[in-house]
């Protein structure tokens, strides 16, 4: 449900961001690459409004270092061990706790859904172009699925280095506690494996959800 509400909030602020700074801009046309970039970066700082605590919530889950009876109570409720986690964050780190690691995660996102537009954007109208298309005509699927592939591509494979760092901080869940040296270490480690499988995932998902979104 995150996830939709997500990608929801995502493709409305860079929606509502392009219509604010190209108010002309017409059914059909394309807004110029700095602007493609500043709308998309909007959606990327809307979305961590949810993003965040989330992720928060589930790199905190997946850590393994919750209390005992947070882990027994998920025999009773699907729900019970994701509110129990909720509220074992706020006790102990407060409301903000639930927003940790949001400097890092604004460095990832702002970023990368810039790119993530401004590629598929501008990729997509040229790809257009190319097989002699117009501003009425509309864009075709093959021209849709690979230019959201190759969007998603370059955005991820520029920014998933950033994410090593940002799980770090989030799952780190005592109170107080500094993950900085837990950063350095798993980046160092698992560099060798940043990017694998990315590119295979970047096609996937990132031609799928603009071809969805294109048919909306």
């Amino acid at each position: 449900m995150s996830a939709g509400l997500i990608n929801s909030l995502i493709f409305t602020g860079e929606s509502v961001a392009t219509k604010i700074l190209e108010p002309h801009l017409q059914p059909g046309e394309v807004a110029s690459p700095v602007n493609s970039f500043l709308a998309g970066s909007a959606g990327g700082l809307l979305q961590c409004v949810i993003l965040v605590p989330s992720e928060v919530i589930k790199c905190t889950m997946q850590a393994g270092s919750l209390p005992h009876s947070i882990h027994l109570s998920s025999a009773s409720n699907a729900f019970t061990p994701t509110l129990d986690t909720i509220k074992y964050i706020c006790r102990t780190e407060g409301i903000g706790g639930l927003y940790k690691g949001l400097g890092v995660t604004c460095l990832r996102e702002i970023p990368a859904i810039g790119i993530y537009f401004f590629t598929y954007k501008n990729l997509r109208q040229k790809f257009h172009s190319m097989q002699g298309g117009t501003a009425q005509s509309p864009v075709s699927t093959p021209a849709t699925l690979v230019a959201g592939a190759l969007a998603g591509a370059a955005s991820w494979l520029l920014l998933y280095p950033i994410d090593v760092v940002k799980t770090n901080m989030q799952a780190a869940v005592a109170p107080g506690a500094s993950a900085s040296a837990a950063e350095v270490k798993a980046f160092k480690v698992r560099m060798p494996t940043l990017f694998r499988n990315i590119l295979v995932a970047a096609y996937c998902i990132c031609s799928f959800l603009f071809f969805c979104h294109n048919r909306t």
